[in-house]
């Protein structure tokens, strides 16, 4: 189930942003994400559609 969710800190690797960055995305532009058990999730597919319609040079590399 979780193959396709990568945590927080390995998004702001595989994006090469800070989290305060993420944290204004989240709260402010419906950045896609999931909140479990206090932690915070990403869908791959998601945040991929997300950056194709939000971005012009951020782009999700393949993990694993």
């Amino acid at each position: 189930m979780f193959e396709n969710y990568l945590d927080r800190l390995t998004l702001l690797k595989e994006l090469g942003i800070s989290q305060s960055t993420l944290s204004r995305r989240i709260k402010y532009d419906n950045f896609p994400h999931i909140k479990m058990k206090g932690r915070i999730f990403f869908n791959k597919d998601e945040v991929e559609n997300y950056l194709l319609n939000h971005s012009h040079n951020h782009r999700l590399n393949s993990v694993g």
